[in-house]
């Protein structure tokens, strides 16, 4: 974000590349209040900290729901045991024949419901491609790509730390993968905005790796990957961003204290002004 800056017409703005944060900090104890906030100016867009993502309101390329049993049109040898598809976390995945040159060449949106049960372990995969993974963590959730455009590209990722209480309940993602110019991925764990990293005009390098689409076990780091203990409810996947910009958000707040705001550009923007408005019932 810019130092303030005049136009020829007089009206300020600052320039923004990347992503910036509005805080809103309140002493005052608020109760389900409506906070409504927009930006102008040109190329800005929010992020709002919490979602209501409907994953019904999307026309998903593949959607497969675990809870009714192993999808046909996946291989391997997870268990279906008391109405989940189970993983051991020993020797269990999954993965979706004839897939190795597919999830790579356009936007990716990915959205998953699951339950962790291993917090000892990092890199269990929840869903994955080789050059993009959905991992379950010992003490986050991580979204991460990589490497990019080379063999020497670099690999970039989101985490949304968790602590003991996260395991052996049932949760959700929205991981997204935005190429292209000033490209990103972004996490939403629960709905919550676990964040959003650029990498400008890098791309999934495609010949990292043949490997099939797979749930469970990555062999991304081969041999010293643990296998994914848990359940997998549902795994849905599109070759676009599911969530459009918005220069308008509204969400509900409790309690005091800060919430922030992400406020992202798409490419060097023109950020003119903020407005915050917020409802007590």
């Amino acid at each position: 974000l810019s130092e303030r800056k005049v136009a020829p017409d007089g009206s300020t703005f600052r320039e923004l590349n990347g992503i910036t944060y509005a805080i809103f900090n309140t002493s005052a104890v608020l109760r389900d209040a409506e906070i409504t906030i927009s930006v102008k100016g040109e190329g800005v867009s929010l992020i709002p900290p919490v979602i209501d993502f409907d994953p019904s309101a999307t026309n998903w390329t593949y959607a497969w729901d675990f809870t009714k049993g192993i999808p046909n049109n996946l291989i391997g040898n997870a268990f279906m045991f008391d109405g989940e598809a189970t993983f051991n976390g020993k020797d269990t995945r999954l993965e979706l024949p004839n897939s190795a040159d597919m999830f790579e060449d356009w936007p990716l949106s990915v959205y998953a419901e699951w339950t962790p049960k291993n917090s000892e372990n990092d890199s269990q995969q929840i869903v994955g491609h080789f050059n993009w993974e959905l991992w379950q963590n010992k003490d986050n959730v991580e979204f991460r790509v990589g490497r990019m455009n080379d063999a020497k590209g670099p690999t970039h990722s989101v985490k949304y730390p968790v602590e003991a209480g996260f395991f052996d309940n049932k949760h959700t993602a929205l991981a997204i993968y935005n190429p292209y110019k000033n490209g990103y991925i972004q996490l939403f764990i629960d709905g919550d905005f676990a964040g959003r990293t650029y990498f400008n005009t890098d791309r999934i390098w495609k010949d990292y790796g043949k490997e099939n689409l797979s749930f469970g076990w990555t062999p991304h780091n081969y041999s010293n990957s643990p296998h994914f203990r848990g359940a997998l409810h549902s795994i849905k996947i599109v070759s676009k961003n599911v969530l459009a910009n918005q220069s308008k958000i509204n969400f509900i707040f409790d309690g005091d204290g800060e919430t922030s705001i992400s406020i992202t550009s798409s490419a060097t923007s023109t950020l003119r002004q903020i407005e915050l408005n917020v409802f007590q019932k």
